[in-house]
């Protein structure tokens, strides 16, 4: 059975009021005005109903009046503020070992929160999500995507180009052209978790502060801290989400798409599949096509496929329908599309 959770750290909260500060934001009346009490947020055990912190973005978003304030607060957020969970990652020596001690030990942060890193062939893919059943603030979510896009740069003094950002929720309103220009890459929304994606080469970078000695004492006390910690099952939302992403994008390639053989993949009936994923407030034809969007742009980024294989692998029945659809989902053509990423 799936826990709710209802309550999380003051961590995060505690870290955004130093991007507040630094803004010249009175932080008590924020604070106040969410309902949140200062003891609790500077206690370094103390917790926040999720609705507390839902109500503190959302004060916070209001105050400045600016619609990506999680993203403005983590540009603002100095390293060092996740304490040891930053120090694991820069006294790491490389990227690669330093993400994976912060994937392991991103609980002594957020219990609420959970990631994972998956790294593939030619990628990386950072993932956050929530564990709980409770709503959660986009605020909230963009703050901690954008930590760690942050966090990449600062351990290892390189600007780390990123492939692709992606957020489950949908794109607010005349905003995506700001997020594209934060991170640098195409920011995609409504998609199966919150990811950042670069190329794996870089998790060969030095991390600039390396010290094996200060790394093995940091892992040691945090082994400690996360053992008395309360076990807490993992929210299948995510996982289940991720995996029916993965396969879809297999079928897909082989032309077997179709909801009927989802479901048969997964176990389960046509009807059933389209009510676990309506309890996620997605859809079958939702998924897939964001999925299409998705994979069209790679593939027409690699100049030795054809439209016509494209669309086939696409599952179009014949180009003029890969055409008229990718038209209609970026308001530019194929070849368009094509030229812009040649040029």
């Amino acid at each position: 059975m799936t826990n709710k959770f209802k309550s999380a750290s003051a961590m995060g909260i505690r870290a955004a009021l130093v991007g507040l500060a630094s803004v010249r934001t009175n932080v008590n009346e924020v604070l106040n005005a969410a309902g949140v009490k200062r003891e609790t947020v500077d206690d370094p055990e103390g917790k926040l109903s999720l609705e507390q912190i839902s109500s503190f973005w959302r004060v916070a978003s209001e105050r400045l009046s600016d619609p990506l304030v999680g993203i403005n607060m983590a540009k603002l957020t100095p390293f060092g503020t996740y304490q040891t969970s930053d120090y694991l990652l820069s006294s790491s020596s490389t990227l690669r070992e330093g993400l994976r001690k912060f994937v392991r030990f991103f609980s002594l942060i957020h219990q609420e929160l959970g990631v994972n890193g998956i790294e593939s062939q030619l990628q990386y893919e950072f993932q956050v999500w929530q564990k709980s059943e409770e709503d959660i603030s986009r605020h909230s979510l963009e703050f901690e995507v954008a930590l760690i896009f942050e966090r990449l740069r600062s351990v290892t003094q390189k600007n780390i180009s990123l492939k692709q950002v992606k957020f489950m929720h949908q794109e607010p309103t005349n905003t995506a052209h700001i997020y594209s220009e934060y991170f640098g890459c195409p920011v995609s929304f409504a998609q199966s978790t919150n990811s950042i994606i670069f190329d794996k080469h870089y998790l060969e970078l030095p991390c600039v502060d390396s010290d094996s000695n200060l790394a093995d004492l940091l892992e040691n006390n945090a082994k400690r801290i996360l053992e008395k910690l309360p076990k807490f099952e993992e929210h299948a939302q995510p996982m289940f989400l991720l995996k029916f992403n993965e396969k879809l994008k297999d079928e897909l390639k082989e032309g077997r798409a179709s909801i009927e053989n989802m479901a048969t993949c997964f176990g389960m009936s046509p009807r059933t599949l389209q009510r676990k994923l309506k309890h996620y407030d997605l859809s079958y034809s939702e998924i897939l096509t964001n999925l299409r969007i998705e994979l069209s742009k790679d593939m027409l980024s690699n100049p030795s496929l054809s439209l016509a294989e494209i669309a086939f692998l696409l599952g179009f029945s014949e180009s003029s329908a890969f055409h008229r659809a990718f038209k209609q989902w970026t308001n530019k053509t194929p070849l368009e599309f094509r030229k812009n990423q040649e040029a």
